[in-house]
């Protein structure tokens, strides 16, 4: 069925086991993440034959997904639960990452309930303004969680640059560090984890200006993509070509605009303009808006332009192609960070892994 996203696991776990290197030269785990892809259970495994010391994801049902796969390593809630979802997370999470004493109250009372111990990090706001305790008021904060009976207070976590774009420095990452060793002055001992990341802050690690003391990272776009978003760049050492997404040619024709045509917007309000005075042979393939963000996917062809979409089209100029397009032949695109998103969401988009044995080794 297509259109098609396909996963190109050797190359996945590739990039996972360079970042792990990246990181266990500095003393630090890599937690691979698995948002982006939808927790696909696959796409994890991957992760974790690169070396992974284990797996995190925002969604509960991803992780549910990923419980139910078997797999043998610790699994990480990155946002934060809810109230409503606490047994269901401590049911499925090994560490949950919080902010909320409440919360964790309620989280300690289900842990207690089923007879085990949850973890917890400390959310740290560093800058950002997303979630994050302020340092000023963690060290009481953490003497409370303490005194949880079915909470183990695991380490403190950091974020960057995921809502307001704040890159971690030398100095924002010290102060980070800086406040988790007042929290463990606080309460008397040690913290096992500082968090103090994800792919964005790989790029402080490559210079050397990581301060001592984080430990742990928390990488999915590095691995899943190559690439660096917030820092506008491609991994060292990582592979670009790890997706893929492909689209079934619906519609060849050569067409152009009539000039006396009036305009208004389109079906999502935009104001466009036709510019082809002359005549250009167009494609119409089987992928929208509904499928993918198609500001953030490129042709793998040359001589292909990305015209426009609608919910369900995707126009091509395909006049410049250097073979000729045919109805019926399936286009092939690389995708950004924010197209595999999308892509990964959409239940109108299939997923494919290869290579076909990857897993004959069973998970």
């Amino acid at each position: 069925m297509y259109p098609q996203l396909v996963f190109r696991l050797n190359h996945i776990e590739e990039n996972a086991r360079n970042v792990v290197l990246i990181c266990q030269s500095a003393g630090i785990n890599v937690f691979g993440v698995t948002k982006v892809t939808c927790g696909y259970p696959p796409v994890a495994w991957a992760m974790v034959r690169g070396g992974v010391a284990g797996i995190a994801d925002s969604r509960l049902p991803n992780l549910v997904n990923l419980k139910r796969a078997g797999l043998n390593v610790p699994l990480m809630l990155l946002r934060p639960p809810s109230p409503l979802e606490a047994k269901l997370t401590v049911e499925t999470a090994d560490i949950s990452i919080n902010t909320s004493l409440e919360t964790m109250k309620i989280l300690s009372r289900a842990a207690l309930t089923l007879g085990r111990r949850h973890k917890v990090l400390l959310a740290v706001e560093c800058g950002d303004l997303r979630e994050g305790i302020l340092p000023e008021k963690l060290p009481e904060l953490a003497v409370e969680v303490e005194k949880l009976k079915g909470l183990e207070l695991l380490g403190v976590s950091a974020n960057f640059a995921c809502l307001s774009g704040v890159l971690p420095t030398k100095e924002n990452t010290s102060l980070f560090v800086q406040a988790g060793k007042e929290v463990e002055q606080a309460i008397g001992r040690p913290l096992e984890v500082y968090s103090g990341g994800a792919t964005v802050s790989l790029g402080l690690l490559e210079k050397g200006e990581m301060p001592r003391g984080i430990n742990q990272l928390r990488i999915g776009e590095a691995i899943v993509c190559g690439t660096d978003t917030s820092g506008d760049r491609l991994v060292p050492g990582t592979r670009q070509d790890t997706c893929i997404l492909r689209a079934t040619v619906l519609e060849v024709e050569t067409k152009q605009a009539e000039d006396t045509a009036p305009l208004g917007r389109n079906a999502f309000g935009e104001v466009t303009s036709l510019l082809e005075t002359e005549p250009r042979k167009r494609a119409v393939l089987s992928l929208g808006r509904i499928d993918v963000d198609l500001g953030k996917i490129s042709p793998l062809d040359k001589g292909i332009k990305i015209v426009g979409a609608s919910s369900d089209h995707l126009v091509l100029d395909v006049t410049e192609r250097e073979v000729p397009t045919v109805v019926g032949e399936t286009i092939s695109f690389a995708l950004s960070y924010q197209a595999i998103l999308r892509a990964s969401v959409s239940p109108y988009v299939e997923k494919k892994f290869t290579p076909s044995d990857y897993f004959k080794e069973g998970l």
